[in-house]
């Protein structure tokens, strides 16, 4: 069983999945994985506080928007369907190319990463929407239809 705080209420309760209902409140959230590790420190939080302490305990940026231009060769090496499924874009902050992330302690994130890159990843820390965001802007918004496993119906004949 692993503590956490819930954000809505600043309740410490011990959960045993990550998906949980808080004790006191039963607001149901994910609890992240820094989220857990910071458990009794941070008490009730926004979202925005929450990235925020996230990014201040990996002393890496925390970027509330990403306006910041896409590092294309990077982009094409992890190609869109790893950006998807590990939620990660790279971006050139302040000339340092980041992988934005909504938690950089996510498991298997930074070897995945470094694995696929052939280097060490510098992170910097956003929302999950912005990034799926972004990540729909530089690859393209992805076609629900194409992730089907049934044939559309022809028309009658």
């Amino acid at each position: 069983m692993q503590l956490r705080d819930c954000p809505q209420c600043g309740h410490t309760f011990g959960a045993v999945n990550a998906y949980c209902s808080c004790t006191r409140c039963n607001h149901r959230f994910t609890a992240l994985p820094t989220q857990i590790f910071l458990a009794g420190k941070m008490g009730k939080t926004t979202d925005e506080q929450l990235l925020t302490l996230i990014a201040e305990y990996h002393e890496v940026p925390f970027l509330p928007s990403l306006d910041y231009c896409v590092s294309h060769q990077t982009a094409i090496m992890i190609g869109v369907k790893f950006a998807r499924m590990n939620i990660t874009i790279p971006l050139m902050v302040h000339g340092c190319e980041r992988f934005v992330v909504v938690d950089p302690q996510a498991p298997e994130l930074f070897e995945k990463i470094a694995t696929t890159i052939h280097r060490l990843p510098e992170f910097a820390v956003a929302s999950e929407h912005c990034i799926r965001k972004r990540i729909n802007e530089h690859f393209g918004v992805m076609n629900p239809a194409s992730t089907l496993d049934i044939q559309p119906l022809s028309p009658p004949k």
